[in-house]
């Protein structure tokens, strides 16, 4: 009997170990991905403060009463796309003027380039982070959060840009990727 109460208490003090290990953990968890989660978000408002994002209104204006263009010419003239009629009976559509079709291309290109800067930014970001993790010394709760905060940047930079990459850009990208991760997998965790 006495050793059942024996194993008790030894079992009942294994686990006040265990417990404060686990709470360990979870609290270096948290204070990883927080940090992760803060070095994107410090990059991605940093980029807005620094270099705002185009807006649609900088490009086309937004009156409160539009001109309606009649005419193909009239309408081109004013930077509009005329739309000839088309169709018959119930679906026959009638001509018209896109009176915003210049300025939302002039838009769509300075998005495009936004998104391309917003990128290169990005991948920079990353790069420095994963390279930095693998030269700081000290904490090694520091340098994880580093390398995944790395990673991350990586991953929204090229979400950001994804859209109008072209296809050799993509491949690049994801080789560039490919390479920078699997070296810094040989680095940080050689055996």
């Amino acid at each position: 009997m006495q050793e059942e109460t024996e194993t008790k208490v030894e079992t009942e003090t294994e686990k006040e170990k265990v417990a404060p290990k686990k709470q360990g953990a979870l609290i270096r968890y948290a204070v990883l991905f927080g940090i992760v989660i803060l070095i994107n978000l410090f990059v991605t408002y940093a980029i807005q403060v620094v270099y705002p994002e185009p807006e649609y209104d900088q490009f086309c204006k937004m009156d409160q009463v539009n001109q309606v263009y009649e005419d193909k010419q009239t309408c081109v003239d004013n930077g509009g796309q005329w739309n000839e009629a088309m169709g018959e009976g119930v679906t026959k559509q009638e001509a018209y003027c896109n009176n915003n079709f210049t300025c939302s291309q002039d838009f769509d290109a300075a998005t495009s380039i936004f998104s391309r800067n917003v990128f290169i930014v990005f991948v920079v970001v990353g790069l420095l982070l994963l390279v930095g993790s693998l030269f700081i010394p000290g904490s090694s709760l520091i340098t994880q959060a580093l390398s995944l905060a790395g990673v991350l940047a990586l991953i929204i930079g090229s979400l950001s840009y994804w859209s109008d990459m072209n296809d050799i850009l993509r491949l690049i990208v994801l080789g560039v990727a490919l390479v920078t991760i699997l070296y810094f997998a040989w680095k940080k965790f050689e055996d």
